[in-house]
């Protein structure tokens, strides 16, 4: 076994919390580059897993770090090897201990091998291995999983350094001591990609992906079943639009298999719609919908969990031109695909946020972790309590598909609106109404009061010096308040 030394520093970061009740909603600037891709939930507080770049694309490390339940740091370590640089860290409970899988790369040789590393509840090592399954080849490893007899699964994708060359995806089983068992290539037509995978209770094992059936055409959503020995016993592919992705998977049940992916309806990244498929273990459809808060937003990636045999919970976020690309949506599914709630949610960031994890905590709340892609790349880490509290606001959950849900005393349009907003009353007697628009953190942008005598009314609000993007409209009268999400173009 080729093992090499690992270099911990034990670091201090001040984090600026800012909470109400069990909120907080934080971002982490170590260094140059920083992202957070797996979020753990412990008896204590969280774990948190990722990478960082302190000088260059060339140096990087493995970060881990533990937090109380209030978002505290207790302890954050760097992981890796000197002159190697770390990528798609993800960490999960493995037997008794903690598994980091990552793609450790060579800066001098530019080589990528996976690395293997077995830590206890402190980030200390108890096992570690480096491997690859090809001299001319580098090894990317972008998600596992735990099997059945106490190995695990790892999925990624091959490319060789040449230039143009397709990478192909790749299916490894290894034991509880690390040796491999099987390894597996997928090249389907042109181009195939894998992103996630789930294994049944027979150790059976479903990937969710795309193919692409030549080069330059619009790809399909692809989902495979294998048995523990990594034979295929189906391919399905997925999808009616210009691009479909198979991008998340989870069981509902023995027989259920919930697939997230995304839908494009033009050739074009402003134009894709989150969707969500049921399928059974034949890899039938059961069920399929397609979801968008709103026209105006194009959304990118979705992610989905399956809190039990009866409910879905779906994360996704826009694409970086839709206006509102700081801004994740929150939705609460029944399995018959029915939307209960949907809740908009904002880091404290502000350029192009992306979501790399999210869990259920034991207060019946969320935690969410991702990065920004834009400039310093800072991570970063929001915790929302069972009331949806981040921070000094609580979001008002709203129901699908509609972002602006009639009342028949109030009114709100255009939406998206451009230089003003119409609120249109309808009250039988004198009424006083005050608005207040805030951005998605909660900050106050404008507050005005206004009094009505009844009968039909409306009123403009100037939009001028609010730049383009997602806010909320609250409106309080007769002692009720109700919240509104508009977008400016």
């Amino acid at each position: 076994m080729n093992t090499k030394l690992l270099y911990f520093f034990l670091i201090t970061v001040n984090l600026h919390l800012t909470s109400l009740g069990q909120g907080f909603n934080k971002v982490y600037n170590y260094t140059t580059a920083d992202l957070w891709s797996t979020v753990l939930i412990n008896n204590s507080g969280y774990y948190l897993a990722g990478s960082t770049f302190p000088i260059s694309l060339d140096t990087g490390y493995a970060l881990l770090s533990s937090l109380d339940s209030a978002g505290k740091e207790k302890q954050t370590y760097l992981l890796g090897n000197k002159g190697h640089s770390v990528y798609n860290m993800k960490l999960r409970p493995y037997l008794n201990t903690y598994l980091a899988i990552y793609s450790d790369r060579d800066s001098a040789s530019a080589k990528r091998r996976i690395f293997l590393c077995s830590l206890d509840s402190t980030f200390q090592i108890v096992s570690q291995k480096d491997t690859t399954f090809s001299d001319s080849f580098n090894c990317v490893p972008t998600n596992w999983c735990v099997t059945r007899d106490s190995g695990f699964y790892v999925i990624g994708f091959m490319s060789d350094s040449c230039p143009g060359c397709v990478p192909f995806s790749w299916i490894a089983k290894f034991d509880k001591h690390f040796q491999p068992v099987f390894f597996n290539r997928f090249l389907y037509y042109y181009r195939t990609d894998f992103y996630d995978l789930v294994v049944d209770m027979d150790d059976n094992l479903y990937l969710a992906g795309s193919l692409e059936y030549s080069a330059g055409s619009y790809k399909q959503a692809l989902v495979v079943k294998l048995d523990s020995r990594g034979n295929t016993l189906w391919r399905k592919v997925y999808g009616s639009s210009y691009d479909d992705y198979a991008s998340r998977l989870c069981m509902i049940s023995h027989n259920r298999i919930a697939v997230g992916g995304i839908a494009y309806f033009g050739n074009s990244w402003e134009e894709g719609r989150s969707r969500i498929s049921i399928i059974d273990s034949n890899g039938a459809t059961i069920r399929d919908k397609i979801y968008t808060p709103d026209s105006a937003i194009s959304l990118e990636y979705i992610k989905i969990i399956c809190p039990s045999a009866d409910s879905l919970i779906a994360c996704s976020y826009p694409s970086c031109n839709s206006g509102v690309q700081d801004t994740f949506f929150l939705m609460s599914i029944d399995t018959n695909l029915n939307v209960h709630w949907y809740v908009p949610v904002a880091p404290s960031i502000t350029h192009h946020t992306e979501i790399y994890d999210f869990q259920l905590t034991p207060d019946k709340g969320y935690i969410f972790c991702g990065s920004s892609n834009y400039g310093t790349q800072d991570a970063w880490l929001v915790k929302m309590d069972s009331n949806l509290c981040a921070n000094e606001w609580c979001w008002h959950t709203t129901g699908m598909p509609s972002i602006e849900a009639e009342l028949s005393q109030l009114k709100v349009y255009p939406n998206p609106a451009d230089d003003y907003l119409t609120l249109a009353f309808d009250f039988k007697e004198s009424e006083d109404v005050h608005y207040t628009i805030l951005d998605l953190q909660g900050r106050v942008l404008l507050k005005e009061g206004v009094k009505f005598q009844g009968n039909s009314l409306e009123q403009d609000i100037s939009l001028h010096g609010l730049s383009a993007g997602m806010y909320i409209l609250k409106v309080d009268f007769k002692n009720q308040s109700f919240s509104r999400k508009f977008v400016k173009r």
